[in-house]
């Protein structure tokens, strides 16, 4: 054969490639083993192998995407359960009740509304304060000054009285003195007593001598209420009653100045009786 005649059916490539000892690269490239190498087959079939490469990497990006996709979404919806149940958690916590207070102790504690209103007051101290005028107290003329309540009957003992009020009284001066508890009274004078009858203060002059006088300005009256725990009464722990009516002298003829208070421990008169 010619070289005309080899040019027209041979490939530009080189005569092995038509021989059967190569036929991996024949198939490789898309010719069957009967085929004729041209120049036309072989550019055929290269833009043919080309293409199905093309498509097989297009595949494997598309394979790679949607994995990587895959594992992307299951990243991003983990974190979101994780972040949704951590806010769940949160909320949990906020609806959980605070624990109660510890129990108070009663012993050593304060007192509780039922040891309050179970207490008894009863009067447990009481002072005068007597203001002396332009006519004084001498000595060793006697006063004699106690208090209770004004429901108690005449030959009732009081339960706090001073008996022994010698001293002289000064022109223009204020006296204070304590009234003492005495023995023969008969249990204690509760507090509720003076509210539902009101209270009566008696002051009886004995002269020492019948021309003598004594002039009273003022007077005022402290009474202490406490509990059988020994807790002041809170509002009346401490009264002062102050009977500024109280005014006149006391002599020989008229011996007693009596003041008087209501129930809620209001001054009501003070008056000079024989």
């Amino acid at each position: 054969m010619n070289n005309n005649a080899r040019s027209k059916n041979i490939p530009f490539f080189h005569d092995f490639f038509k021989n059967p000892k190569y036929p991996v690269f024949r198939g490789l490239i898309g010719f069957t083993r009967n085929q004729t190498f041209t120049r036309e087959s072989y550019k055929k079939n290269i833009d043919n192998y080309s293409l199905k490469q093309r498509k097989h990497f297009i595949m494997k990006k598309l394979l790679l995407i949607t994995i990587l996709s895959a594992i992307a979404m299951g990243n991003l919806y983990a974190q979101f359960k994780t972040t949704k149940t951590i806010k769940n958690t949160q909320n949990l916590n906020l609806e959980i009740p605070p624990p109660p207070p510890p129990a108070a102790n009663k012993t050593s504690g304060p007192l509780s509304n039922s040891n309050a209103s179970a207490s008894v007051y009863t009067l447990t101290a009481v002072r005068v304060n007597i203001r002396t005028g332009g006519d004084n107290k001498e000595f060793p003329s006697k006063v004699i000054v106690w208090v209770k309540h004004k429901n108690a009957g005449v030959g009732d003992w009081s339960p706090f009285n001073q008996l022994n009020l010698d001293n002289e009284m000064r022109i223009n001066s204020d006296t204070e003195f304590g009234l003492q508890r005495q023995e023969k009274l008969y249990g204690d004078v509760k507090l509720e007593s003076f509210q539902n009858s009101g209270l009566v203060l008696q002051i009886k002059y004995y002269p020492n001598f019948f021309a003598d006088a004594w002039k009273i300005e003022n007077v005022s009256l402290t009474m202490e209420f406490k509990d059988q725990f020994g807790n002041l009464h809170p509002t009346l722990g401490r009264k002062i009653i102050a009977f500024n009516n109280a005014y006149g002298f006391l002599n020989n003829d008229y011996q007693v100045m009596e003041c008087v208070a209501d129930g809620t421990f209001s001054p009501l008169s003070a008056m000079i009786k024989k």
